[in-house]
């Protein structure tokens, strides 16, 4: 028996070219063969394959599920069909291979011819599964990646063909290609040629005209310079009739579709269905271009112009006068205005003081001349409304040229408590002029550096793709990891369309750069080397265009330290760190104000040691931008600076400030119990530090990232005891620390990274040769903590014994 599973076009597990039928066929059980032929080794675990499938079943229920659908694949394929290995699922592809499979094997024995005899289509083109959102999302992404992949397949066999002076061969490829994706200007042109050496100038002129027609109907776009070009070469070459030149031996014709597309490769033999088909693919590709074009916030045709003067860091709060006499109203607007006003201020935007939207306010000014005279380029606007004893703020941010929106939200709190809205407003306008500052950022280079609006909206969607995926990856849901990985897939592909049109555009090899960053984020060692390793090739590549690219700098130093943190130890970890710390401060010698520069530049000296400069550059991190992504690290840099230099109040200063900036985030509540650790006891202090061990537990059942840090909860548990046994409850104290043990019991390395804290409980409850004897099994083992404990605060009076006696100055 001979079964397929036909991947393109649509869906269908054939046996011997005929579609198998009968319980086999079932819509599930054919995704989930789809599932596991496109998987990494072909292989997934049951859990994953229930989260695609049967999301909504119960634990229990969708096992079974999938235990039936197995057994009755198994029954149709054969028992060496699908195997299990473990909890794995894994598809053996010799015995029910797919026609990608077949596309992808004939490629790789570069047979040209057999790899154009095989239909295609888009991946599960028409074919949908109900109910089952998982697996709708990774097929949109999954049918994005194998159309890039055939793309590049069809282009590498044409210019192979060409090479090798097959033109029929070479028409054909290209025709793939252009079916693959009609907006690439690229396959168009070369297809457009190579019909014109064949003798037919009007089908050229027909691929091309259905190209212009595609661009300007779902984009509003006008070809590129090179299609434009090859249309120019063939009306030329059609007004000077030259001689000599072999016409095809079935001259198609121009007037008909069909007909063109048979002529493309005269000898190859059609399944029915496959002609409709190739016609249908152009249109299809329009469409996700178009759909690709809405994804990026609202394509319109005629694009709004951006003044050469605005800043979109340039910002002006604004609120309209209100003509009440409500005076509790006005002052709420006022105390409000001006909160979000300083505290805007003290970020990376340039924000108009409250006296200039003042004067603005009372006519003195316009808000056009304010917005002239300032370069301001984004406005946020606030609208105050009372009712029923509640204050509604509705917070807007515009464009201050073309008054568009950019984001928008309402809040509304009683008004006894509306002073409390300031923060809410704050965060929400801060994250939104974030967001504007670096896609905006991207679009004007995109003015300067291309002509091609189809490949800045691929620059865009990219980034857009990129940055959900490092949301996805910061909230830190272990099933997600796949989904980022999808994503950023995606964003590399669209990358990789934008590289065809213009390759020389500098931004979209950072772009590459960093979606390799984030990728080499969810890899670990040697694979999260070779990632780093290739975006350091991408950002390098986008240096030899713009040399005094500060972006580029930055990425690529980011990813030196990323590489270096997968190779620790040796000559290869030495080089790494030092190309990141020249890279970042050639950066920041180009553009100061780059706040995730400053932050990365703040490990790297952190890990060197140098921690004053540490504090010196995390400082100016959170100075340019205090709500910056990941900018919990510069708080905690600066939090872990204070603590080992033994300043806790300085510590719990940046422990406060980094909760206030991210409120949600678990490591600040951490802190917060380590800070109380180390102040002197005050009254109450042990109930408080359990109260906050209880909340630390109700944040790691809802914050998955918290969940992940094996050592926080038996870290937390232990800090708690110290504090209990410093406060002399001596009961609550040794079951704190019964617990902490516990939750390290089966983990060596967690062992050894209680022994510090579990030392200090025992030097709080008297047991001061206890700790000594845990400290000195804690050098035993790493002996590079000696140098810490010797400058640890808490250690002070038993340093001498853990240590020995410090050497005589001389």
């Amino acid at each position: 028996m001979n079964h397929e599973l036909q991947l393109l076009g649509g869906l269908r597990l054939v046996l011997n070219g005929q579609p198998v039928a009968g319980k086999a066929a079932h819509r599930r059980r054919l995704a989930l063969l789809v599932l596991l032929s496109s998987a990494p080794k072909r292989r997934l675990t049951r859990e994953r394959l229930i989260d695609f499938l049967w999301e909504d079943a119960q634990a229990e229920a969708g096992r079974k599920l999938l235990s039936e659908s197995l057994y009755q694949l198994r029954s149709e394929l054969g028992d060496n069909a699908l195997r299990s290995v473990g909890d794995e699922v894994e598809l053996d592809p010799s015995v029910v291979p797919s026609d990608l499979d077949r596309i992808i094997d004939a490629d790789d024995r570069r047979d040209d011819e057999a790899l154009l005899r095989i239909p295609v289509g888009a991946f599960l083109d028409g074919w949908y599964l109900e109910n089952a959102p998982g697996f709708s999302m990774w097929v949109d992404t999954q049918r994005e990646r194998v159309r890039t992949t055939l793309l590049r397949l069809y282009i590498d066999a044409a210019v192979r063909a060409e090479s090798a002076d097959r033109l029929s061969q070479s028409i054909a490829a290209w025709r793939r290609a252009v079916e693959m994706d009609g907006c690439s200007a690229q396959a168009v042109a070369r297809l457009a040629a190579a019909l014109g050496r064949a003798g037919d100038r009007a089908e050229g002129l027909r691929v091309i005209a259905v190209h212009r027609a595609m661009l300007e109907a779902d984009l509003g776009i006008h070809p590129d310079r090179q299609v434009v070009d090859a249309e120019r070469a063939l009306r030329a070459a059609a007004a000077t009739p030259v001689s000599g030149i072999a016409k095809p031996a079935v001259a198609p014709s121009a007037a008909t579709v069909a007909a063109s597309e048979q002529s493309s490769a005269p000898n190859r033999s059609r399944e029915p269905g496959e002609l409709r088909r190739r016609n249908v693919l152009p249109w299809a590709t329009g469409v996700f271009a178009l759909i690709a074009a809405v994804a990026i916030g609202g394509w319109q045709q005629r694009r709004s112009p951006t003044p050469a003067s605005g800043d979109v860091s340039r910002v002006a709060i604004i609120s309209p006068s209100l003509a009440l006499r409500d005076t509790s109203l006005r002052f709420l607007q006022e105390a409000l205005t001006n909160g979000v006003t300083n505290q805007l201020s003290v970020n990376a935007f340039a924000v108009a003081s409250t006296g200039e939207v003042r004067a603005m306010e009372s006519g003195r000014i316009s808000l056009d001349s304010l917005i002239s005279m300032r370069r301001i380029g984004t406005l946020v606007d606030l609208a105050f409304e009372s009712r029923d004893d509640r204050l509604r703020v509705t917070v807007r941010v515009l464009d201050a040229a073309t008054r568009d929106q950019v984001a928008s939200s309402v809040y509304e709190r009683p008004t006894v408590d509306a002073l409390q809205l300031e923060g809410d407003i704050v965060r929400f306008a801060a994250d939104a002029l974030a967001r504007r500052l670096r896609r905006e950022v991207l679009v004007r280079d995109a003015d300067e550096a291309t002509r091609d609006p189809y490949v800045r909206k691929l620059l865009v969607t990219a980034a857009r793709s990129r940055e959900d995926a490092e949301g996805v990856i910061r909230n830190g849901y272990a099933l997600d990891r796949e989904s980022a990985e999808q994503l950023l897939v995606s964003a590399d592909s669209l990358l990789l369309r934008a590289m065809a049109q213009d390759g020389k555009w500098a931004a979209l090899w950072v772009e590459r750069a960093r979606v390799m960053k984030a990728r080499a984020s969810l890899a670990t060692d040697a694979r999260r080397a070779a990632l780093a390793d290739s975006g350091v090739g991408y950002a390098t590549t986008a240096l030899a265009l713009a040399p005094d690219n500060a972006h580029a700098l930055t990425v690529r130093g980011m990813l030196y330290s990323s590489g270096a943190q997968a190779v620790v130890g040796g000559a290869a970890d030495t080089v790494r760190r030092a190309q990141a710390d020249r890279d970042l401060r050639r950066s920041l010698e180009l553009e100061p104000s780059q706040a995730d520069a400053w932050l990365a530049l703040s490990k790297e000296q952190l890990l060197r040691g140098q921690s004053a400069t540490a504090v010196a550059s995390a400082r100016r991190a959170v100075e340019y931008d205090a709500f910056l992504e990941n900018g919990q690290e510069a708080y905690l840099v600066l939090f872990g600076s204070a603590l080992t230099a033994g300043n806790p109040k300085d510590a719990g200063m940046w422990c406060t400030r980094g909760r206030e900036s991210f409120p949600d985030d678990y490591q600040f509540r951490l802190c917060e119990l380590t800070v109380m650790r180390e102040l002197p006891r005050q009254d109450g202090d042990d109930t408080a530090a359990w109260r906050i061990v209880a909340t630390m537990d109700s944040m790691a059942a809802l914050t998955p990232r918290a969940s992940q840090m094996a050592y926080a909860k038996a870290y937390r548990n232990a800090v708690a005891a110290a504090i209990s046994a410093r406060a002399g409850d001596v009961r609550r104290a040794q079951e704190g620390l019964a617990r902490a043990r516990a939750l390290v019991a089966n983990d060596p390395v967690l062992q050894t990274d209680l022994l510090f804290d579990e030392a200090y409980v025992h030097l709080m409850l008297g047991n001061r040769a206890k700790a000594v004897q845990l400290l000195r099994a804690m050098i035993a083992t790493r002996p590079g903590t000696r140098r810490i404990l010797a400058s640890a605060p808490l250690f002070r009076s038993i340093a001498e014994d853990v240590i020995g006696p410090a050497s005589p100055t001389r």
